[in-house]
């Protein structure tokens, strides 16, 4: 088998492990575990705070082993990336450059819904308003979240598909990331966070770098500090809280813009293999856009 053919079967079948995962962790899982939990308690079937951690007990613990089924046979192909170390001082600029860039594409949705006059998105006052304990914003947003995203959707596609080209895999794990977010603010910043964290995995050969990251911008975001300060209902921390997002949005436009022009192939060197187009239009990944795009547009009818 000839090397484009090995690639193509590789994000085939990585492919089909994602539209697995999809189907059982939002479709079939949840009506499953609704049945069984309404018949012997039918009060934490619809407790709020149980919901939450039962979502992620069902993607991670249940949906994420039964999809790796797929691709259990199918080899690693790393790509020669060796594993360096970033200090503090490289870790900020990019915190700056990630929560810059998910300021300004979280408010381009909203300027959208605005002028739709639908909001679809979750906002942190919507997560605030809810029952939810801040303790379990804190465990799944801010430490279970990030962990598992990064490795379902960087590191075990590093794993099988960086060898076959780190271009189409940081494209591919890009929107993969972003589109299962399944609402426009999330899926369009989570893109754009994407393509940095699948980068820096190019780069270091690692994850943990992302996960500090994803973290970070979890915690100073709407399930971390946001969440906090909203249910405070102290117009001077909101303030305080607006000002310091804002600042820390235009400071990472500021650093983007100086990083692209000081290190012009930064994201993607001359090493970094063709870009196959081809990888990321097959049946599976067809059928993974189809749905969650729906989704998408679907939140804005229900």
């Amino acid at each position: 088998m000839n090397k484009n053919k090995e690639a193509h079967k590789a994000y085939n079948l990585l492919g089909w492990m994602f539209v697995a995962f999809t189907v059982l962790a939002l479709l079939l899982l949840p009506q499953i575990f609704y049945l069984i939990l309404n018949q012997i308690a039918p009060k934490i079937a619809n407790d709020a705070s149980f919901a939450m951690l039962l979502t992620y007990v069902r993607m991670y613990i249940f949906a994420l082993p039964l999809s790796l089924l797929i691709i259990r046979k199918l080899p690693d192909k790393t790509s020669s990336a060796k594993e360096t170390s970033f200090s503090i001082k490289q870790l900020v600029p990019l915190y700056l450059i990630a929560a810059g860039i998910t300021t300004f594409l979280n408010l381009l949705a909203v300027i959208f819904e605005a002028i739709i006059g639908k909001n679809a998105s979750a906002t942190t006052a919507s997560l605030a308003e809810s029952n939810v304990p801040q303790w379990i914003f804190f465990l799944c947003g801010v430490i279970i979240a990030p962990i598992m995203e990064e490795v379902l959707f960087r590191w075990i596609p590093y794993k099988k598909l960086s060898g076959y080209g780190e271009k189409t895999y940081i494209v591919w794990s890009s929107i993969f990331f972003g589109l299962f977010h399944m609402n426009l603010a999330q899926s369009l910043y989570a893109t754009a966070l994407g393509f940095i964290f699948a980068t820096i995995t190019c780069r270091t050969g690692t994850i943990k770098y992302n996960v500090i990251l994803h973290m970070t911008i979890n915690f100073l975001g709407g399930v971390g500090i946001g969440s906090i300060i909203v249910r405070s209902n102290s117009q001077i921390a909101l303030i305080i809280y607006g000002l310091f997002n804002w600042g820390i949005a235009i400071a990472g436009i500021v650093v983007l813009i100086l990083f692209l022009r000081r290190k012009k192939e930064v994201f993607l060197t001359k090493d970094s293999g063709n870009f196959d187009h081809k990888a990321l239009f097959n049946i599976p990944s067809i059928l993974f856009y189809a749905f969650t795009i729906i989704m998408i547009i679907w939140s804005y009818f229900i």
